[in-house]
């Protein structure tokens, strides 16, 4: 059970890192947010621990202490508003691909040794923090700071992640063009699958899809 929860999340990572990627690359669509985008009310999801709290204005300053996140708010365009990150920011090399600044932002620490004091003092909006820190942005949230608690760890809650970020920071353009981009490609993998299935005989199985590579699948599977 612990492997499978621990592919999962892998799976969720590798495709936040792609939808990054994918923006860098200039495979995704872009072109920001209009003025007329204007956040939704945070509700509770798969994605969430509990519920985020209620929106106001797009957040301006944002920390992330989970790189699953941080990836994805590069996907949403939000390199800009970025205050804060999780620790070992420079062996993540999506940043320094797609978002080299990220590699200066202050450390907020891990899920198990997390910088609360250090969060808070670099006076966010927003704070994106994974389940295990629950208890964390409560204390985040008593001091009027507002919190988003995620858990992307299927493709499904990825997805509704990155709506809530969009919600709560006024992307929600960007976000449905990325997941339209993302569908695209889930459809042709399905197509290329469905064809490659037709074409093995029955004795054969079903066709496997391989990523081989040097080193982790995050680089393995990404530019």
């Amino acid at each position: 059970m612990a492997k499978l929860r621990s592919m999962k999340k892998r799976i969720s990572a590798v495709m936040a890192v792609i939808m990054a990627a994918a923006v860098f690359t200039g495979c995704a669509a872009s072109g920001g947010t209009t003025a007329a985008e204007t956040p939704k009310a945070a509700e509770a999801s798969e994605s969430t621990g509990k519920d985020s709290t209620a929106a106001g204005e797009p957040a301006q300053r944002i920390v992330s202490g989970y790189y699953i996140t941080s990836s994805a708010c590069i996907a949403l365009g939000l390199q800009d508003r970025m205050v804060g990150i999780e620790a070992k920011a420079a062996s993540r090399p999506i940043y320094k691909l797609a978002a080299a600044e990220f590699l200066e932002l202050p450390s907020v620490g891990t899920a198990k040794e997390f910088d609360l004091e250090g969060c808070a003092a670099l006076e966010p909006d927003l704070v994106i923090l994974p389940k295990k820190l629950s208890e964390q942005a409560d204390i985040l949230e008593g001091m009027n700071i507002r919190t988003l608690v995620v858990n992307p760890e299927s493709m499904e809650a990825l997805k509704e992640t990155i709506r809530e970020i969009a919600a709560l920071t006024g992307t929600e353009g960007q976000a449905e063009k990325l997941l339209a981009w993302y569908a695209q490609k889930e459809e042709k993998l399905a197509g290329i699958l469905e064809k490659a299935s037709s074409e093995k005989k029955p004795e054969e199985g079903v066709p496997g899809v391989y990523i081989a590579g040097t080193s982790s699948i995050l680089r393995a599977a990404t530019p």
